[in-house]
């Protein structure tokens, strides 16, 4: 159950986070070999964030997994890019965040995984 969520500190109107959101499904469907109907995005624009003492474009991407497999600097450079071309975020105003859930913790379906 890959949940991959990325705050901007800009706005993103509808139509652009709903093709965000797609792009990135089939962006995590391809990297994980998963099904995408076992993936979620989201996006939270307008985010209260700012890097330094800047308040230029900044992300703070959270993504988590039950096992990355060795694979997170893989995942690191394919969401950092990701969010550069769709968002226009450079990488210096990127912060990544890679949690490892327990199954047993997380819950779909009105059960735990």
């Amino acid at each position: 159950m890959p949940i991959l969520t990325i705050e901007i500190n800009r706005p993103v109107d509808k139509k652009q986070c709903t093709a965000v959101i797609n792009k990135g499904v089939d962006l995590l469907a391809e990297m994980l070999e998963k099904p995408k109907g076992s993936i979620m995005v989201n996006i939270k624009p307008d985010a209260n964030l700012v890097l330094g003492d800047s308040d230029e474009p900044a992300a703070l991407i959270e993504f988590k997994l039950f096992d990355f497999q060795g694979k997170a600097a893989e995942y690191i450079k394919g969401l950092t890019s990701f969010v550069e071309n769709e968002l226009g975020v450079a990488p210096d105003r990127q912060f990544q965040e890679f949690t490892e859930m327990k199954p047993e913790m997380f819950g779909w379906n009105g059960n735990p995984c």
